[in-house]
């Protein structure tokens, strides 16, 4: 009765727990996407810049897809992906401006090339503006670039052009 109540009266949180719950389970997930879009819910897809760990309400009658529930990325990547996004929020005031960079912040974290190829083949980076083909084309390329450059930061090495933005010592 009260998961009745729930769908009645909160449908579109019931069904982003729902979609919480099976989202290992992608016949039952898609199952319940279609039900959700029956009673007028819209699903939002996957968006780095948006999405959190988990499906998620973001407005009334719209529901975002969760990271994790993408095949192949996994609670852990999904839970350094939306930390480097808040992280970069605090200090910047916006969102990561590009794929290489987003990849700098990523590389740190437990995302490792699957995980990223799973993001980018779910339409999770699409907002970067780049083919999906040819950002996979050029995953390994950015993954040595992104590798190098926290590498660097690490140690306190900034690049040649970083001296514009920060008072040298």
């Amino acid at each position: 009765f009260q998961a009745a109540w729930l769908k009645v009266h909160h449908p579109a949180e019931f069904f982003a727990a729902s979609f919480t719950y099976e989202a290992s389970d992608t016949d039952k997930l898609a199952i319940l996407i279609e039900d959700a879009k029956a009673h007028e819910l819209e699903v939002l897809p996957p968006c780095v810049h948006e999405s959190q760990t988990r499906f998620a309400v973001v407005a009334e009658g719209t529901i975002r897809f969760g990271l994790e529930a993408i095949k192949g990325v996994g609670a852990g990547a999904a839970d350094s992906v939306v930390q480097n996004r808040t992280t970069r929020l605090e200090a910047e005031g916006k969102p990561c401006p590009n794929f290489p960079e987003f990849l700098v912040d990523c590389v740190s974290g437990q995302i490792n090339r699957s995980a990223m190829e799973s993001l980018i083949k779910a339409g999770a980076l699409d907002r970067f503006g780049r083919r999906r083909l040819d950002v996979l084309a050029d995953l390994a390329s950015n993954l040595a670039y992104a590798q190098s450059v926290a590498k660097d930061r690490e140690r306190g090495q900034g690049m040649l052009f970083d001296l514009g933005s920060q008072t040298a010592p």
